[in-house]
């Protein structure tokens, strides 16, 4: 499914904006680089995934958690260090994102 870059934006506001965070225009750049990225195809082959490699403070994860729930995929790989592991869950499973009822029924 290929999503115009106007839905795109107008659906990261709305997520920001429903979440109180402050709207960045280099995050929404980067949400519409890693969907891009996520639905690339090369000589008919799907070539999914890229790395968002910003520097500490640039909005990484909020990118990040943008991207997988603007841009549903049945699997997202996430690499990071194990000491992060916690802070992304309390990040997706606050009751600004999402709650743990409302992400398992999505995710079937």
């Amino acid at each position: 499914m290929t999503m115009s870059t106007k839905y795109i934006v107008k659906k990261y506001i709305d997520f920001c904006n429903q979440n109180n965070i402050q709207v960045q225009t280099h995050q929404i750049y980067g949400v519409l680089w890693c969907i891009r990225k996520e639905n690339e195809v090369l000589c008919n082959q799907k070539l999914a995934g890229g790395i968002l490699a910003d520097d500490m403070g640039m909005g990484k994860t909020i990118q990040m958690i943008a991207t997988i729930f603007l841009n549903f995929q049945k699997k997202t790989l996430i690499l990071l260090p194990p000491i992060l592991i916690q802070q992304w869950y309390s990040e997706i499973f606050t009751p600004f994102y999402i709650s743990n009822a409302d992400f398992n029924s999505k995710k079937k």
